[in-house]
């Protein structure tokens, strides 16, 4: 998921020096054989002067999601993430890679800024984005659009309008 390179920028870089804190919540990968990955990330974690923690998984991610000001996903390859949805339905604006899934909702007008995976510098300018329009009222808004585009009805709608096509066809 690529979280090691945003835990190794974040800690060599200028965004150190802000108030902000990285929080990696559930770092794991199917591939991470003998947590690997979290130990590698709880090394660069000790170095960081507390401003990178590691989490283990939770089953109440929606409790971070509210004590976060941002989402980060910085997937390499990634589809539509439910993560990604789950963290636009809080308001919370995300900041993720060019993923197709990411790129998709940023095109639709919601709040998810997204950057060239493995480039610090369009990694930082989608933080600097946004920084910038982060605010409460934008918050209900992204929340009701969201809603109005990925609501369970909505979706079972779409999908039975899919069936119908395929059927006639």
């Amino acid at each position: 998921k690529n979280i090691e390179w945003v835990f190794n920028e974040w800690s060599k870089s200028n965004l150190l020096k802000s108030k902000g804190i990285l929080l990696a919540v559930g770092p794991k990968s199917r591939d991470d054989i003998g947590d690997i990955l979290y130990s590698r990330l709880q090394d660069i974690s000790t170095k960081s002067n507390d401003r990178l923690i590691v989490r283990l998984q939770t089953k109440n991610i929606h409790e971070y999601f509210q004590l976060s000001d941002y989402f980060i996903l910085p997937s390499k390859n990634e589809g539509l993430a439910n993560v990604l949805l789950e963290a636009l339905a809080t308001g919370m604006p995300c900041i993720a890679s060019n993923a197709s899934g990411s790129k998709d909702l940023s095109d639709l007008g919601l709040p998810v800024f997204t950057f060239d995976s493995n480039d610090v510098n369009s990694f930082i300018n989608a933080i600097g984005e946004a920084t910038a329009v982060h605010c409460k009222e934008n918050e209900s808004i992204s929340i009701d659009k969201l809603k109005s585009l990925f609501s369970f009805d909505i979706i079972a709608d779409k999908y039975i309008e899919l069936y119908k096509y395929l059927v006639k066809e």
